[in-house]
């Protein structure tokens, strides 16, 4: 199990199935969103005050995999213009440890004996501390640092300045920090401002999201479904920890892909569960630990467990065996003696060889002490290319606050512009589905156009032909019409020439009458490029006509009682909703809401579609006495057995007139 849970390469035979750039649960990089839970912002909350604030000692406790790490290196990132060392257990010795913090604080080529190191720290916290700079060290993994780095943080940390210490600190580790914070040797690390924020697992809902999220960054929420049962049971043997969270989901998704679905539900988690030997975590419960208990559990005394005495033998004994007892008891004390006599000239000896030691100490101190007043003097030096850098620092970080400003602006220029974009792309698509409407009627008016001219055509081209016969027929009549003056004995050849005329007149009248039809299919042309014009006029005429027609009805036709001239009315129990003669739904008086909206919006409660409705046209009351109909000051108005009303109260079998359609009340005995 341990095997496949750490194989973080099982996400990527899946890829191409699900069809994704990036594992959905894979580390995340810079540029991807963190699961935002209510103890991250509170969490980050905390670091902004270490931020602000000196002489401060904050502590992170989490289990392993419960993305401290990832937490503190991605707020880290986030931070511009700040002093923060980063410390964690690749760190061997002091020495390194003190290279480390002096290179994340700007120094280059830092080499040097422990004490020296430790001597440029202190001025140089001294230094920020005066410059009012607030630095920031760091240490993860705590729990696996080796304790002669503790040590150094136990010195670093002592550093004052006006009675306040220059430097924050920030340790992360496991259980097992504790153990070490409590400890003797770091009683110096106590500091008065002090933070202990411990990360919880994540609770049922919020791996359930925490999984959502990791699908939504990849932009596979869609593509791949978790259900509610498999989100449960991934919590159940993920106990909430992120880092199981992500191997058991590269794992189902490794799976699903091998079964070619995109669906992972509790069946396919609990297969993956068996196959892998995954356990079910529990929160284990404390020893001694009670509901009503409101202090910390205490660990029991230990329990002494005696043993009877062995029999002593009380029985007198004689002067003889007594002084024999006491002699060999003075014997062995005198052996004793000499034990303790060879001891203390070894002792001696000892003290004498650490005299010796500790006169080499102090001379080697000596030397070291002149070292250190030397390194102080380049120290000082330092110091003062220090403060130069520091000058063009600030300078620098002037300007980049007016490019951090510019940029915002530009930013928020640039959000102006996509809502206008967004806003110029919704209107051009609604001209877009407007001008379609509009092209396919178009398309239509000119294919009857294109019909009626190709008529047109044909209709000019036997014009022209019956021109072209005209002509011709005049030359010929002209040259008979010649003969005839010239043979006018030809009696004969006149007649038929007479004859040809009359043809050539019914052709001529032929002609004339194609003319007449070309003129009509003119016309038709005309008329059919005028129809759009004409349809949009027809709605509004339409409804003016209606208009005319309920004021045009007759006066007899019984104006609506009121509800006082009959006192017995029968209950109304439902409506027949009727439109051009045929009943197309019934309303339930008994299911209906009390007030009732009548219109032809989408929000009213009786919809009634129709161009002659107005959009709130009226309200309709009902209860199990009685039902009274309000007109809205509707356009065409609201109509009882055909006079117009306001308000009435309604009885059976009367006629509700609301634009095209009529609701008829029923009784319970109809």
């Amino acid at each position: 199990m341990r095997n496949a849970l750490e194989d973080p390469t099982v996400d990527d035979s899946c890829l191409e199935f699900f069809g994704l750039e990036q594992p959905p649960f894979a580390c995340l990089n810079e540029t991807q969103p963190i699961f935002h839970a209510e103890q991250y912002a509170l969490l980050e909350m905390h670091l902004a005050d270490m931020m602000n604030e000196t002489d401060r000692l904050f502590v992170l406790r989490g289990p392993d995999g419960s993305g401290k790490t990832t937490l503190l290196r991605r707020y880290l990132g986030g931070l511009e213009n700040a002093s923060i060392a980063l410390i964690d257990e690749s760190c061997k010795d002091g020495t390194e440890f003190y290279c480390v913090f002096l290179e994340q604080m700007g120094f280059q080529d830092i080499t040097g004996k422990l004490t020296e190191l430790r001597t440029i720290t202190r001025e140089f916290l001294v230094h920020r501390a005066t410059a009012s700079d607030h630095v920031l060290l760091v240490l993860d993994n705590a729990s696996r640092i080796r304790p002669a780095v503790l040590e150094q943080l136990r010195w670093i940390s002592g550093i004052r300045r006006d009675q306040r210490r220059v430097l924050s600190v920030v340790i992360a580790g496991n259980s097992g920090l504790d153990r070490i914070l409590e400890s003797p040797a770091m009683s110096g690390l106590r500091y008065e401002n002090n933070v202990n924020f411990t990360i919880r697992a994540f609770t049922n809902d919020e791996t359930a999201g925490y999984i959502r999220h990791r699908l939504e960054v990849t932009g596979c929420e869609d593509t791949i479904q978790f259900t509610a049962e498999a989100c449960d049971l991934v919590h159940q043997h993920s106990g909430g920890m992120p880092k199981t969270i992500n191997q058991i989901g590269r794992l189902l998704l490794a799976e699903a892909a091998a079964r070619q679905t995109h669906l992972i539900d509790g069946a396919l988690m609990r297969d993956i569960a068996q196959a892998e030997n995954l356990p079910v975590n529990v929160v284990p419960l404390m020893r001694g630990r009670r509901k009503t208990d409101t202090g910390p559990v205490t660990e029991a005394e230990p329990v002494v467990k005696t043993e009877p005495a062995a029999d002593i033998d009380l029985t007198p004994q004689s002067p003889a065996a007594a002084v024999e007892e006491l002699l060999e008891r003075i014997a062995q004390l005198t052996a004793r003696v000499g034990e303790l006599e060879k001891e203390k000239k070894e002792a001696g000896e000892r003290l004498d060889s650490r005299e010796t030691r500790g006169r080499e100490l102090r001379a080697a101190l000596n030397a070291r002490e002149q070292a250190a007043a030397e390194l102080a003097q380049k120290l000082k030096d330092r110091d003062e290319e220090i403060r130069d850098r520091d000058l063009v620092i600030k300078d620098r970080n002037v300007e980049i606050r007016d490019r951090d400003v510019e940029i915002r602006d530009r930013d928020v220029e640039i959000r102006q512009l996509r809502e206008r974009l967004d806003d110029s792309k919704y209107a051009l698509k609604s001209s877009v589905d407007d001008a379609r409407e509009l092209a396919a009627r178009c398309n239509e008016e000119e294919r009857a156009a294109a019909s009626a001219r190709k008529e047109a055509t044909r209709a000019l081209r036997k014009v022209e032909k019956l021109e072209k016969t005209k002509a011709n027929l005049q030359e010929r009549t002209k040259g008979l019409r010649a003969g005839l003056r010239e043979a006018s004995k030809k009696a004969r050849q006149l007649g038929k020439l007479e004859s040809a005329l009359e043809k050539s007149e019914a052709k001529r009248a032929e002609l004339l009458e194609s003319v007449s039809r070309l003129e009509e299919l003119r016309s038709e042309l005309a008329a059919k490029n005028a129809t759009i014009d004409e349809l949009r006029d027809r709605l509004a005429g339409l409804e003016n006509e209606h208009t005319k027609v309920w004021k045009a009805l007759p006066a007899d036709m019984g104006e609506p009682e009121s509800p006082e001239s009959d006192e017995d009315i029968a209950p109304i129990v439902a409506f027949d909703i009727i439109r051009g003669g045929k009943i197309e739904r019934v309303l339930d008086a008994a299911t209906a809401k009390p007030r009732m909206m009548i219109g032809r919006e989408e929000d009213s409660d009786l919809r009634l579609e129709s161009d002659f409705v107005s959009r709130h046209h009226a309200l309709l009351f009902c209860s199990p006495v009685e039902c009274h109909i309000e007109d809205l000051n509707s356009s065409n108005g609201t109509h009882i057995n055909g006079k117009a009303v306001t308000r009435c109260r309604l009885k059976p079998d009367q006629l509700l007139v609301i634009g095209d359609y009529i609701l008829r009340p029923r009784a319970a005995n109809n």
